[in-house]
Parts: structure tokens; sequence; C-alpha cells
């Protein structure tokens, strides 16, 4: 049986992520007979699900404090509009 695995660096303290000597872990278990496409897929939902991606996102570059308000704010407003 094989085994998908994203390491990652952890950035940040959450404990919402299963860790392992400070690294952000996703892993699934591909099954017998499954098409890797079908594991890929899986794979992809686990990282979605565990907020690795977004979290090397936000790091790919450094966001200044004001404009992470900004950003915060435009948001904040959009969902009060939407919520109407």
């Amino acid at each position: 049986m094989q085994q998908l695995t994203s390491i990652l660096p952890r950035v940040g303290s959450s404990s919402r992520r299963p860790t392992e000597e400070g690294f952000c872990l996703a892993t699934i278990q591909v099954r017998e007979n499954e098409s890797l496409d079908s594991a890929l897929k899986r794979f992809k939902k686990a990282l979605q699900e565990t907020g690795i991606l977004k979290e090397a996102r936000e790091h790919e570059h450094y966001e200044k404090p004001s404009d992470k308000k900004r950003r915060a704010e435009a948001a904040r407003r959009r969902k009060m509009r939407s919520g109407r």
C-alpha cells in the first residue's frame, strides 16, 4: 500500500493541524486498486481541509500590517453586503 504525504515547514502556531517535529502533515493511504487520479483528489482535499495550502500562499510574500488590516476590512464589508 502506498502513501501520499505533504510535509511543509510549520509557520505560526495552529493546534488544529496534526504535526510531527514542527511540520504540518497531510497524509492519505492509497487504497488497493485505487486509481492515482482518485487518490490525488483525496490528497488535495486533505490539504485543503488542513489549511496547508492557504497558509503557504499567505506566507509566499510579506504583507505589511496596514495591508492586512485593509484586506480584512474589505472582506468584512463584502460579508456584510452579502448577508443582506
